[in-house]
């Protein structure tokens, strides 16, 4: 399973001077950030979303819609010279959200949201590898051959590397959750969907999630992973 993951990935402290040509991945802690933006979220979420996050009955569900939402204005603002208050975003096809002149995908999972920023079509998923959740009960139908041969033990760290690797591929095309999860082979780092295909990477972060990048590789589109 190694050569499926990025070794060693460096974690930069976000200094916002971001080149729109590379590929970026954000990490952000919902407990912590949502202290620092708790007086001044309204003035950069548009009215509707601030309606929606007041229809959350959870209070951790409102915390992650709302820094979730406010930190993605905020790093799309940087790359597009705008301010975070005033992007207009439209609605692609699937209600995926979309931004002329950018591409982007959020994903989170316990207390942390991950934001991922590219030229070109991009998906990303994370999961907690401390969730509970039956997952061998799922194993036979949603995988491929390929997939299924390192699911043997029901390894909790191998499920959730090719199941968050078949969501951002899945995100990436904008198709969402499909019913034929087990065509899609991401054994390999190299995938072709819909006559286009995708460069698929994983990796682990604090040892308790791990996340999977699907992404249109270009020329000198480096990865850059940054901690807000």
């Amino acid at each position: 399973m190694k050569n499926l993951f990025i070794d060693n990935v460096n974690w930069e402290i976000t200094d916002w001077n971001l080149d729109n040509s590379h590929t970026h991945i954000f990490k952000i802690n919902i407990a912590e950030k949502f202290k620092d933006i708790y007086s001044k979220y309204e003035d950069v979420l548009s009215d509707n979303e601030i309606l929606k996050s007041e229809k959350y009955l959870q209070v951790r569900d409102r915390k992650r819609f709302i820094t979730s939402k406010y930190f993605l204005r905020l790093i799309l603002s940087k790359i597009l010279y705008s301010t975070p208050a005033e992007l207009q975003f439209s609605q692609h096809y699937n209600n995926k959200p979309k931004l002329s002149g950018i591409e982007f995908n959020v994903s989170h999972s316990g207390d942390k949201i991950l934001i991922a920023i590219s030229p070109k079509p991009i998906g990303i998923d994370v999961e907690s590898l401390t969730k509970p959740f039956d997952f061998e009960s799922i194993i036979e139908t949603c995988f491929h051959p390929d997939e299924k041969k390192y699911l043997i033990k029901a390894d909790r760290q191998n499920f959730y590397t090719f199941w968050t690797r078949k969501e951002a591929v899945l995100k990436a095309t904008g198709e969402g959750l499909v019913d034929n999860l087990e065509s899609i082979n991401t054994f390999q780092n190299r995938i072709e969907r819909n006559t286009e295909y995708f460069e698929l990477k994983s990796f682990l972060i604090d040892n308790d999630y791990v996340a999977s990048l699907a992404f249109k590789s270009t020329v000198n589109n480096a990865i850059k992973f940054w901690i807000i």
